[in-house]
């Protein structure tokens, strides 16, 4: 049976951690990567990013998603309905 979707890990789960124990993770639970998020990465220059999305890719690993910068209140995707109300209006504006 060939899986048409796959799972991955996201970012800010794991601020505290270093990149390659989040590859260790990625790998032994047969994840695709990682949801990326500004935080994950706050740290570094031009160049050490493009070192670090070399080194996810050589281990088989990718960021498919990026989660910009976003206050809690202006999450569209918020369990609370009028806190997802208000940032859907937000962003429409």
């Amino acid at each position: 049976m060939e899986t048409a979707w796959s799972w991955a890990v996201t970012g800010y789960s794991h601020l505290h951690r270093r990149h390659e124990d989040l590859f260790r993770t990625c790998r032994h639970a047969g994840l695709s990567g990682v949801e990326g998020s500004a935080e994950l990465v706050a740290d570094l220059g031009d160049s050490e990013l493009e070192a670090l999305a070399a080194a996810y890719a050589a281990d088989g690993l990718r960021f498919d998603t990026v989660h910009l910068p976003f206050e809690r209140d202006d999450d569209i995707a918020s369990f609370y309905e009028t806190t997802r109300r208000r940032a859907v209006d937000k962003a429409v504006l």
